[in-house]
């Protein structure tokens, strides 16, 4: 659930499909165990599994953030970096707390975080910042309840896409802490950052239907996957198109 639907709203009809999508599924693993569930006990007790539903997702939601935001501080050196802070004379604390300002408002235009520079040919990296890399190693694979330990079927050949955009939001909603120029929380909940899911989504969207940069993510995010596995020690399968088909020998 948390991977399709990271922000389930207590579950409104837009998610109800997913949600008793996953019931039935629970329901027939119990029923694989010789275990039956009543229809009474679906009456009684569906309105509680749906709240503990909710509110295990809001957790898991805040923990993810939690291995995020020092990982954004960094990568992005934020507020400012050693290099960014001018020298003393001439400048006083407000002019370094605007030029904070500045960077992250330089960051959030036209989506400019969540590129990682150029390729060969002079195309841009889209949504594949070393930040992302790094925050989906260590929570969803290197942590020992990453979900790519318990759902290895869906970690060990691609880094999912529904992944990279909850990655991508909660690094946002990270650095518009710093909007100030200094560091000020924000809450990561549905209500303020289902919309910016959704948002980046439809930017994946436009990514997937250029068959270039669709190619290029897909490859970056199998080659994720594979580092993540073997961080974690999760057994995968080789990647064919990393391994040479043959030998080349040049015979002068």
């Amino acid at each position: 659930m948390a991977l399709e639907q990271p922000f389930p709203k207590n579950v409104d009809s837009s998610h109800k499909e997913v949600f008793n999508r996953f019931i039935q599924q629970a329901i027939q693993e119990l029923f694989m165990q010789n275990v039956a569930v009543t229809e009474d006990t679906m009456n009684n007790y569906l309105p509680n599994i749906a709240k503990l539903l909710y509110m295990s997702t809001s957790h898991w939601r805040g923990s993810l953030k939690k291995v995020a935001a020092p990982i954004v501080k960094s990568r992005y050196n934020l507020p400012l970096g050693n290099d960014e802070i001018p020298s003393k004379r001439g400048h006083n604390s407000q002019d370094i707390v605007n030029l904070a300002v500045q960077k992250v408002e330089d960051l959030l235009t036209d989506d400019n975080y969540v590129q990682d520079g150029e390729d060969d040919g002079g195309h841009a990296n889209n949504y594949t910042h070393p930040a992302f890399r790094e925050i989906i190693h260590k929570f969803f694979y290197e942590d020992s309840h990453g979900l790519a330990r318990t759902f290895s079927d869906f970690f060990n050949e691609k880094v999912p896409d529904n992944v990279l955009v909850l990655v991508i939001t909660i690094v946002c909603n990270c650095i518009e802490e710093y909007r100030h120029g200094q560091f000020d929380a924000i809450n990561f909940t549905a209500q303020t950052q289902a919309r910016q899911y959704n948002v980046i989504m439809q930017g994946l969207a436009t990514i997937r239907g250029n068959a270039y940069h669709s190619v290029k993510l897909t490859n970056m995010l199998k080659l994720w996957a594979a580092q993540g596995c073997d961080l974690a020690d999760i057994p995968h399968d080789e990647d064919d198109s990393r391994q040479p088909a043959a030998a080349t020998v040049i015979l002068d």
